[in-house]
């Protein structure tokens, strides 16, 4: 048996931010007296191989709000496949909190 994990807890970071400022205002404008929060964004990375082009990884990336409390708190869940892809979504994720 091999565990590996690749998945933490990212606190005080609101998934809205990921979304232009436009698409987020439309549905607030949309669903007036109401709170629009996104829940999940779910990223594919491919990595095509050079040789064969029809064959290629895919590691998908998770940024997730799992309960209510998360959603509330503005925690967010990241899971990855890899730790490349961890590395990489986490510097990403914390240049955006500067």
């Amino acid at each position: 048996m091999f565990w590996n994990t690749l998945q933490a807890k990212v606190y005080g970071f609101k998934l809205n931010s990921l979304l232009k400022d436009e698409f987020i205002e439309s549905l607030n404008d949309e669903f007036e007296d109401k709170k629009v929060d996104v829940v999940n964004i779910q990223v594919a990375i491919r990595d095509k191989k050079i040789d064969n082009p029809d064959d290629y990884h895919v590691d998908l990336i998770t940024l997730s709000k799992v309960n209510f409390e998360n959603m509330i708190l503005g925690n967010v869940i990241v899971d990855v496949d890899n730790e490349d892809n961890f590395d990489k979504i986490k510097g990403i994720i914390d240049k955006m909190g500067d």
